[in-house]
């Protein structure tokens, strides 16, 4: 495989420059949409979200910033995604091309087909995002010039999907389960027939892929990162809160935001003046007011929907951000939070302990108990041993630092299979470049996010203190 390249080449430079324009389109009688190639081959990416999407989150994120930066060096990049209420059918948003191919899933794989058809020839790769179903986009086109993404193989968040459209309970049962079924069926087939390159975030997930059939040797860990700019030093942060203040973001179901209010509350008995910052929204934010009203929980604050500088305002003054996901493919908040040098309190699943594997963080067993008991250690370190308090919160700055987009992009643009193919002489069969993920010679080596540490799980339990 082809190291990532830092600086091109003059010939290389002349090639990005002569690549055309980008391709022009043409709409049909009817409601066909035709893309016309061009002679440079566009990128091709499938997903279910773009980054306009009001659904959209960690996943589409990562994928949008990587698309940004294969258009910064020269590349056409076209997203088919479904689209959603009130969208444009097509739209340019950073020098992404973004087509939007119905609201449903039938249309969308309708239209993705009818855009493979015209495209498979000509298009220099074919990203194809596994997110609870797939495409099978990556089938279509050989193997050298196929990629196929997955964040994170939902597994048991089926379950605690939220009630799907209008339909019946009964019904709505029947589809959680026929889409676990579903999903894990589509995984076997992907590892059986799918034998380009596969991309994911972790090494939980990774793990979990191999399970299903995937070779490792072919499974590139791209490390997530965030919008926020860690800060400068753990001093240039705003002020804590006078009160012990917890946060939570994102109340979705998946993220169980319930066990975090049930492990504050339990925790408030013995700390009466704490408080709990709900930041942004969800689809259990309405259940979550419900109970903190039926319950008579005092000093909850429902912040909404809030911008990045107001996020980041209320992460430096929070003592601590919880996780409670019952499974993540990495953590966003995990970065957010320590980007604010504000540590993490999460639960011991997959994604989750190999985001705080650094000392940016505790975990925690046991359910809302066990997140409750949690809290009061790091209430008590806070208190009672500031100094240790801040030592935790510097390392969670340091970590912050190991992620940023340039890094994420570098190890993806190193793995592309075009960029092995673009370089004679260094490249090396499929799946057999010594180190997957981090490319030699980039300077990130020894900041390499997925360690041993990870996977033993030995680090994030008995790293209490950094």
């Amino acid at each position: 495989m082809l190291g990532y390249i830092d600086t091109m080449s003059q010939n290389q430079t002349a090639q990005a420059r002569a690549i055309p324009p980008p391709v022009q389109r043409r709409r049909s009688p009817g409601t066909r949409l035709t893309v016309v190639p061009d002679e440079a081959g566009p990128i091709v990416v499938i997903a279910w979200k773009d980054i306009t999407n009001p659904a959209a989150g960690g996943a589409e994120l990562l994928l949008h910033e990587l698309s940004k930066r294969l258009v910064r060096d020269g590349r056409r990049v076209l997203h088919l995604v479904p689209g959603y209420r009130g969208c444009e059918r097509r739209s340019v948003v950073d020098g992404i091309e973004i087509v939007r191919l119905g609201r449903s899933i039938f249309s969308f794989y309708a239209a993705s087909f009818h855009f493979l058809l015209e495209l498979r020839r000509s298009a220099a790769l074919v990203v194809d995002v596994f997110n609870c179903v797939g495409s099978f986009a990556c089938l279509a086109v050989p193997r050298e010039r196929a990629v196929l993404m997955i964040f994170h193989v939902q597994g048991p968040t089926w379950f605690l999907q939220p009630p799907i459209g209008r339909a019946p309970r009964p019904l709505r049962f029947l589809m959680t389960r026929a889409g676990y079924v579903l999903e894990r069926l589509q995984l076997r087939l992907l590892a059986l027939l799918h034998r380009g390159e596969v991309v994911t975030v972790s090494d939980s997930t990774r793990d979990e892929l191999r399970s299903f059939g995937f070779s490792g040797r072919r499974i590139s860990i791209v490390p997530c990162a965030c919008t926020l700019q860690p800060l400068p030093s753990t001093t240039d942060s705003l002020p804590k809160e006078p009160a012990f203040t917890v946060a939570l973001l994102g109340p979705r179901r998946v993220k169980r935001p319930m066990e975090t209010l049930d492990g504050f509350e339990l925790f408030q008995r013995r700390q009466p003046e704490a408080r709990l910052w709900v930041i942004g929204w969800g689809t259990e934010a309405p259940d979550l007011e419900r109970a903190v009203a039926g319950r008579g929980i005092p000093n909850v604050v429902f912040w909404g929907r809030v911008d990045e500088a107001l996020k980041a305002e209320l992460l430096q003054r929070a003592h601590v951000v919880c996780k409670s996901s019952i499974k993540e493919g990495w953590g966003i908040v995990v970065i957010e939070a320590n980007a604010m040098a504000t540590p993490v309190l999460a639960a011991d699943v997959p994604g989750l302990r190999d985001a705080l594997a650094f000392g940016n963080g505790w975990l925690y067993t046991g359910g809302a108990a066990g997140l409750a008991a949690r809290i009061d250690e790091l209430h008590e370190m806070w208190r009672d041993r500031p100094d240790d308090y801040e030592r935790l919160r510097a390392a969670a700055l340091v970590a912050a630092r190991r992620f940023d987009f340039e890094r994420s992009y570098a190890v993806f643009k190193h793995n592309l299979p075009f960029e092995r193919t673009a370089t004679a002489g260094s490249a090396a069969p499929v799946g057999q470049i010594a180190s997957r993920g981090w490319p030699a010679g980039a300077g990130l080596e020894p900041e390499h996010p997925m360690t041993a540490r990870s996977r033993a799980g030995v680090a994030h339990r008995n790293a209490d203190l950094p």
